[in-house]
């Protein structure tokens, strides 16, 4: 007989109260039907319900609490994960360093020279060194004690350089661009390798405390450790200081950025995953917020007005040459992508169906909004700062600076026709056109300032025009038919 039928027949006979039947249950073998009935009796009781009532009105004020101060939790969350960087940083290098004068002094006291090579050693060295293999007890303690405070200096000095960079953008405003040079100028394996000499050398001295001799191998590692920390100080005091220099600077955010277009094309990876789509363009997005800081920082410095005007030419220059990779990238990327941010675009009435113009005619609204894919994110972004770095050059009427950044755009314009990137190639001149023609501080004022300025920078715009129209010519009397109406088709699925 089957364990259902054992369980219907024990149901039907038992009229006792639903604890008796419980206990009946499992004295009788029958383990899952007694759970059964525990777990109904469980959840049928008032108990449980009150239980639940109370666990969900818990968990409703703990989401309120956190809801209520998700600022200071913030806080406080970064301040323990600093916490906890600071103290993994810094034991890691001191459990390495306990670990090594072991193994070294376990190395000296299990390790003799033979005879014969100390003999060899010996004459090869001057007859003025005396005691190659014997340390004297109080230069060891000196030389140890003086690596130690090296180390201290050296450190000091260290975040002093990083301390002076970053109060040079210590407005408020500019807390982006200080929070690139600290991610960036913070160098991890400086500061390891001087946790290591510090802790090497003063686990040494502990080790001579307690009565064991100099050790000749410690000596020697020390000094080369405190040799390579000297010169990668050096090294590294001469990069924080170049950040300084907001040209210097920008090479970071740019590499990012390509580095997530890159990924966002079909030759990434996880390129067909929405999730790091999305990913992918908010970086970007990030990266563009910074160098857009930092066009607004080098605008706003308080250098000479020469200076400011030459590193905004050249950073304009750079934003240039981003445009110009960028359209080689999107154009691997697929036109479904999450990559490209979705945006509401209200239909025409001419472009819309029986349906909706019935449903809008009869509500007395427009026709509903349709999102779709912003292709021109980048080059929107890229643009705008193109602008202000125009905008600032003739409001500087430094004209020279001006017109290098038109010929730049030329060039910039025989690229974007290579890829056939049309509308990225408008939408720039667009931007670029209303300063140049703009009535405050365009080619009007520039005239009157400065005529042959004024009509060099006017013959460069339309130069841009006919340089895009060739380039892009070329192109096409490269293709075939075939790639050509293929091409035209994508572009009206794209609209």
């Amino acid at each position: 007989m089957s364990d259902d039928k054992h369980e219907n027949e024990f149901l039907n006979n038992t009229k006792e109260s639903p604890v008796s039947t419980i206990f009946g249950a499992f004295r009788h073998g029958m383990v899952l039907t007694g759970m059964r009935l525990l777990m109904c009796f469980i959840c049928s009781g008032r108990c449980f319900g009150i239980v639940k009532q109370a666990l969900s009105k818990l968990r409703f004020w703990g989401e309120r609490f956190i809801f209520n101060n998700r600022e200071k939790l913030e806080d406080k969350h970064l301040t323990v994960g600093t916490i906890i960087s600071i103290l993994r940083s810094g034991c890691i290098p001191i459990l390495l360093s306990i670990l090594f004068v072991i193994g070294i002094y376990w190395l000296s006291l299990s390790f003799t020279f033979p005879a014969s090579f100390r003999n060899i050693i010996e004459l090869l060295l001057p007859k003025q060194i005396n005691g190659f293999f014997t340390l004297d007890k109080t230069i060891y303690i000196t030389l140890l004690t003086t690596i130690a405070g090296i180390t201290g200096v050296f450190l000091a000095l260290y975040f002093t350089t990083l301390s002076l960079v970053a109060i040079s953008y210590s407005e408020p405003q500019h807390r982006e661009i200080r929070n690139l040079v600290i991610n960036n100028a913070v160098s991890s394996g400086f500061l390891f390798l001087l946790a290591h000499l510090g802790a090497t050398t003063l686990f040494g001295l502990v080790f001579l405390a307690i009565g064991l001799p100099p050790s000749f191998f410690l000596m020697v590692y020390v000094l080369f450790i405190a040799v390579i920390v000297i010169f990668s100080f050096l090294l590294l005091g001469r990069k924080i200081f170049q950040f300084l220099d907001p040209r210097d600077l920008v090479s970071i955010p740019v590499a990012n950025f390509l580095k997530y277009s890159k990924s966002a094309t079909v030759i990434g990876g996880r390129w067909n995953q929405p999730a790091f789509q999305r990913y992918f363009q908010k970086q970007a997005l990030y990266e563009l917020y910074r160098l857009e800081c930092l066009i607004e920082f080098t605008i706003s410095q308080s250098e000479s007005q020469s200076a400011r005007s030459e590193i905004v030419r050249d950073l304009c220059i750079t934003l240039l040459n981003i445009l110009s990779r960028y359209v080689t990238y999107s154009s691997k990327i697929p036109n479904f992508s999450m990559w490209f941010p979705r945006k509401r675009v209200f239909q025409k009435w001419g472009f819309t169906s029986s349906i909706q113009t019935d449903i809008a005619l009869r509500t007395g609204t427009t026709p509903q909004p349709e999102e779709k894919p912003d292709y021109l994110f980048v080059c929107d972004a890229l643009s705008r700062m193109v602008r202000k770095s125009l905008e600032y050059s003739f409001k500087a009427r430094d004209y020279s600076e001006a017109s290098a950044i038109i010929i730049g755009i030329y060039y910039t314009m025989g690229q974007l026709g290579e890829n056939l990137a049309i509308d990225e190639a408008r939408h720039l001149l667009s931007k670029v056109g209303d300063v140049l023609f703009s009535d405050d501080n365009g080619v009007r004022e520039v005239e009157i300032n400065d005529q042959s300025q004024a009509m060099s920078m006017a013959s460069a715009y339309g130069a841009c025009l006919l340089n895009l129209a060739i380039s892009a010519s070329q192109k096409l009397e490269a293709r075939s038919v075939d790639e050509i109406l293929s091409s035209y088709v994508e572009l009206k699925l794209q609209e």
